[in-house]
This record gives structure tokens, C-alpha cells and sequence, in this order.
């Protein structure tokens, strides 16, 4: 859908990550993402959401975290390539 009818708009999300995919592996490996999330976004994840879905909620907010630091670079151009 993307190369043939050229809807390109629902795929960026998957670009950023995809342009930066180096970054974000190396960086989730060498800084505790797991404590920065729960540090961060904990108190709001255990007033707002029911208990069940905590789990959900901690590792969506981990991974829009994770994509916020490849959005910003890929607002900078700045690529990570080997």
C-alpha cells in the first residue's frame, strides 16, 4: 500500500523507530528504560489505571517513551548507522 497507492502518512511512526533502530536497541540496553518508565509515568499508571492493565499501560508508556527519543532525533536528522 505504501509503494503502490502511496499512503505513506500511517507508516511514520514505524519510520522514525526504523530510521533510529540502532539507537533505540542500544540505548534501552544501556539505560534501565524499565525504572525510568515506572520513575516517570508509576504514580499516574497506578491512580488512572485499573489494576489488571498496569502492566499494559507501564510497557505502552515504555515504548511511546522510547520513540519520543527517536522522534526527536529524527527531527535533528541525526541517523545511527554502521
Amino acid at each position: 500500500m505504501v509503494d503502490v497507492w502511496g499512503w505513506q502518512r500511517w507508516c511514520f511512526p514505524l519510520r522514525v523507530i526504523g530510521m533510529n533502530a540502532l539507537f533505540i536497541y542500544l540505548v534501552t540496553h544501556m539505560i534501565p528504560f524499565d525504572a525510568l518508565t515506572a520513575r516517570i509515568f508509576g504514580g499516574c499508571i497506578r491512580c488512572l489505571v485499573p489494576q489488571g492493565w498496569g502492566n499494559v499501560a507501564h510497557y505502552s508508556l515504555y515504548l511511546l517513551l522510547a520513540w519520543w527519543l527517536c522522534f526527536i532525533l529524527y527531527r535533528r536528522r541525526v541517523f545511527f548507522k554502521i
